[in-house]
Parts: structure tokens; sequence; C-alpha cells
């Protein structure tokens, strides 16, 4: 009787220790809860795409497309650092101009093929073949004398100058595309039907309506717990807020601030909001042909604006008046100035000495849709000109229309005076945006300064952190003296998202980035 009941205890002991094992090898699922994926998300996002080519883009926001199907050799974590993607590290010669990057293993892009370091040198090619018309090349590939293949999962990358922001620019300014798919598609059949290495993968995209994605099953990272993934464009705010409410859309981007709180009040969506660094802003045409070209009008254009009063009016108060146009995480932007004050006399007194004809007006281009809240902060905008006497001449462009009007490359003969846009940095380090917001003749440019030129083709060519930093500070006083552009204040991206989804959006970018996604918990 005895040993029967000691095999009792040992049978006993023995079926803990296997449930106890069992535990720590079986994954956790919480109580009432399946480990299942969401089948599908819709997602209404306020801006069309202009393509599908990564090495095409032209505006911020087709990275709601790019951040999701494509990758570089290097990302960002939470905080907006740079960590490895496509690559697992790096080392940097003394001299600052040869980089030596060890690719990730088993990547595979969405058709199948295998990422090697010939799709890293190819990448670099068409990313740079003016047939292909990168906007953005100058920004990093353009200063890149060579991409040599060192091995099948190594490359070193020789540059032309300096770049200190090489490795914070790799994760949008160097998609890595297959070589071997693109050479038998060719271009046209590539940017019809896209093959990226990213967590989801092109799946159709319907003109003026939507793109659809699905969950890539070998992707080599954290793969997002969701199947299949619309994201419809619907630039009205009024029409995207009531398919959120009506539950045709999961998630919608660029809630207005005004629609917080009736969106709350449903009991059925969340409102979650991201850091970004995302400014709106007004650009000045400063060549010598244009009235702006005159820094007293550009100082009384700015000293004529109640930024407070605007940002609490129009985006209530969710938004933070900026001094320059850039976010105060941005390296450099902390300069020790004030925002420009509220100064309707002194605006006055400087078209005064200006000799501006008031009489003429100011010719004004904004978009539709791309601006949070575009229509109100420019009414804003022109009644507090008005009041000081300028008149106006208002254009108002589609998504399209505006990019090409504000991307132009005849600025000199253009008679547009003034731009309000919005401009965002792909992560804190801003020689990107620097470049192409203020650098003669760049991309969305309108400023036209030799000196402050010349100080911009030296911001990547230092080796020394807090002598970079310096400079970059130098650049903004620089703007900020200046008055090379209009300033009014940094957004949050706001979210509306329904209960039953699960999702923390990448903070610091003006995009959704679904990695994350999936079911709430």
């Amino acid at each position: 009787m005895e040993a029967k009941q000691s095999g009792s205890r040992m049978s006993r002991r023995c079926a803990m220790m296997l449930l106890a094992l069992l535990l720590c090898v079986l994954p956790y699922v919480p109580m009432g809860a399946e480990a299942k994926n969401l089948a599908a998300v819709t997602v209404a996002i306020h801006n069309e795409l202009s393509t599908l080519d990564p090495h095409k883009i032209r505006g911020a926001f087709d990275q709601a497309f790019f951040s999701n199907v494509f990758e570089g050799l290097y990302g960002r974590d939470a905080s907006g650092k740079p960590v490895p993607l496509l690559a697992t590290g790096h080392t940097v010669a003394p001299d600052g101009l040869t980089y030596d990057f060890t690719l990730r293993q088993n990547v595979f892009f969405h058709n199948g093929d295998p990422m090697t370091a010939q799709d890293v040198r190819f990448s670099w090619v068409r990313a740079g073949d003016p047939a292909i018309g990168n906007p953005r090349a100058a920004v990093l590939v353009g200063n890149i004398a060579d991409v040599e293949i060192v091995n099948p999962h190594r490359v070193r990358v020789k540059l032309k100058q300096k770049d200190a922001a090489l490795i914070a620019n790799l994760s949008e300014y160097w998609y890595i595309v297959p070589k071997e798919h693109i050479e038998r598609v060719g271009n046209k059949g590539f940017e019809a039907a896209p093959v990226g290495t990213g967590p989801f993968k092109f799946a159709k995209y319907t003109i003026r309506e939507s793109f659809d994605l699905e969950g890539f099953t070998k992707y080599w990272g954290a793969r997002p717990a969701v199947d299949k993934l619309r994201l419809r464009f619907i630039t009205d705010d009024q029409t995207r807020m009531a398919s959120l409410q009506t539950g045709e859309s999961d998630i919608v981007t660029n809630v207005p601030a005004f629609m917080v709180p009736v969106l709350q009040r449903t009991g059925k969506i969340d409102i979650i909001q991201s850091p970004s660094l995302r400014n709106v802003f007004l650009a000045f045409n400063t060549h010598p042909r244009s009235r702006l070209a005159d820094r007293r009008v550009r100082e009384a254009i700015n000293l004529a604006i109640d930024r407070k009063a605007l940002a609490k009016s129009v985006m209530q108060g969710l938004v933070e008046v900026q001094t320059v146009v850039c976010y105060r995480a941005v390296l450099g932007c902390d300069i020790p100035r004030d925002a420009y004050p509220f100064d309707p006399a002194n605006a006055r007194r400087l078209l005064r000495e200006a000799n501006f004809d008031t009489a003429k007006p100011l010719r004004i281009v904004a978009p539709i849709g791309l601006v949070p809240q575009a229509k109100e902060t420019l009414e804003g905008v022109l009644h507090f000109l008005h009041q000081v006497g300028f008149k106006t001449e208002v254009t108002r462009l589609e998504l399209g229309a505006f990019r090409g009007a504000y991307g132009g490359k005849d600025k000199e003969k253009s008679d547009t005076e003034i731009f309000l846009t919005t401009f965002s940095d792909y992560h804190p380090d801003p020689s990107g945006r620097l470049l192409r917001m203020l650098k003669t003749n760049e991309g969305f440019s309108w400023f036209n300064d030799p000196a402050l030129d010349a100080m911009l083709d030296q911001m990547n060519e230092f080796t020394d952190p807090r002598l970079r930093e310096d400079h970059l500070r130098k650049i903004f006083l620089k703007t900020y003296d200046d008055h090379a552009l209009g300033p009014l204040w940094t957004i949050n991206n706001i979210y509306g998202v329904r209960k039953h989804i699960g999702w923390k959006p990448e903070p610091y970018v003006d995009w959704p980035v679904f990695q994350t996604l999936g079911p709430a918990n």
C-alpha cells in the first residue's frame, strides 16, 4: 500500500514536471485569446501615391507604400536611431570615405530571389541613373563613387566626399531592389508590380483609389499579424473620418484636431498620437525677379502672422509652434531664438521701407489635402496678411499638380511667390531636408543664397559630431535671421483606430508603418 502511494506521488510529480516543460516550450497565448492574424485591415490615408518605383519617390507620403514593401541596409529603432536591416553591421575607414557593409543572409525578395551583394550594387546604379530620374539622388547615391562586391554577403561603398549622414539616410534614400527580376521584366514591368524585401508584398494598385498588400510569409524579421492590408486614398477629411465611424475603414490617418473628441465619444475608436518631424510652413520664392528677394518683405510676412492664435483656433493647440522649419528633436534645431513675434506694426513699416506695391497681390499656391486642415490654415494666414495691407491671389491644387508646381524646375521663371506646404524629415538628421528645401535650385527649394549654399555643401564633411552639430545650428540660425522660410508649426501624427485593432505607429516619420499591426490585446 505504501509502495502504491509512493508510485502515485512519483507519477504526479512526473506529470507536473512534464507540464512545466511544455509551458516553457509552447508559445504563451492569453486566456480567451487565439494566436491568429487579422484576416484583413483597411486603412484610409489622406494622400495618393506619385509612384510605385522606390527610386522615383517625389513626396514623403509615398513612403506609406515603400516603408512597408521595401528596405534599405539600415533602418531606425523606436527612438529614431539607425539600426541594421538588410545589413548586419558596418565598418568605416579612417578617412571616412570607405564603408564596408556585411549583408544579412537568408533574406528573400517577394518573388523568391535571395538578396545578395549583386542586388545592392545594382540598386545603387539604378537609383543614380539619369534615365530613372531619381529626385533624391543628390542626397545619398549621387555621392557614391563605387559599390564594390567583396563577396556575395559583403559590399564596399566608396564615397566621393565625406557624408556624416550616410548611415541615417540609408533607410529611405537607397532602397534595395532585385537585380535579376528587373533585368527580366524591365523598369516598366517593375514599377507596375514592384518587388521588395519588406514585411508586406505588393498585390494590387488601383489608380486614384487604393493599393493592396499581403503579409510576406518568408520575411526575415518579425512579421505583422495581418494577412491582407488595403490602403485607400481618401483626401477629403470628412469622408475619411466617416469611413472610420461606419466601420468601412479600420484605421485613418491625419485626423483633424476638431474631430478628435468626436471620434473618442463613439466608444469604438482609439485616438493614437505619434511624434513626427513634419512641419507646416510658407516657402518663399527669393529668386532675383521675385518681390520676395527683398528680405524686408519676407520679414514683414513673418511678423504679420499670429502663430499662437492660429495654432489654437485651427489646430486646437495640438501642434507646436516652431522657431525654424524643423522639430526640436532634429540635430541643430535648438537655436537660441524665439519664434517670430506677432508684430503687425513693424510688418507695415517694413513694407513701406521696401516700397512694396500692396496693390499687386501676392501669388500664393496651396495644396488640397497635403497640409492638415489646409483650407483653414490658409484662410488664417490670409487673414493676417490682409490685416497689414497685402492683397492675395490664391491657387489651390490637387496633390499631383501641387507637387509638380512646388518641385518645378523653372523656378526663376515662376510667378508664384509663396507656397503653403509641409515637409517631413525621414530621421533626426536634417541634411536631406536642408538640401531639398533650401539649396539653390534643388528639389523643393525656392531660396537663392550662395552663402547658404556653401554652408550646405560643408555640412556632411565633419568627422567630429559636435563640430557638425554646431555647423548645422549655424545653418538654422542663418535661415532664421534671413527669414528664408515662414515656419508655422510641427504636428503630431494623429490616427483613428477601431478598438479591435492593435497597432503602435513608428515615431518620427510622417507615414504609417504597419509591421506591428495585429489584433488588439
